[in-house]
């Protein structure tokens, strides 16, 4: 499977896989790549730099997507493992605390 946001075509499409508009995927790719920086203080390339591995995102938007669509797909699989229940766990207790 290639999940590259570059080959979605559609709204639906980006619906589906990440579950938000491509131009709220892009105006927050923006604020993610401010966040690493901010976090990090280097850019995802430089942090890279000397690293013994290949890295496998080279860009903020390949890195958001994979995570956004990692979620989504977790989230949509629900209880065959312990990692999706101890995160569907999570954001249960989340949304309970903003409900109150």
């Amino acid at each position: 499977m290639n999940a590259d946001f570059r080959n979605i075509t559609n709204k639906r499409q980006w619906n589906a896989t990440i579950g938000m508009t491509e131009e709220e995927f892009h105006h927050l790719t923006e604020k993610f790549g401010d966040s690493f920086r901010r976090m990090f203080g280097k850019e995802l390339w430089e942090r890279q730099e000397g690293s013994t591995t290949k890295a496998r995102f080279t860009e903020y938007a390949d890195y958001l997507f994979f995570i956004l669509f990692s979620l989504k797909a977790v989230l949509w699989v629900g209880d065959t493992s312990n990692k999706s229940q101890r995160l569907g766990n999570f954001l249960e207790r989340k949304n309970d605390r903003n409900d109150k």
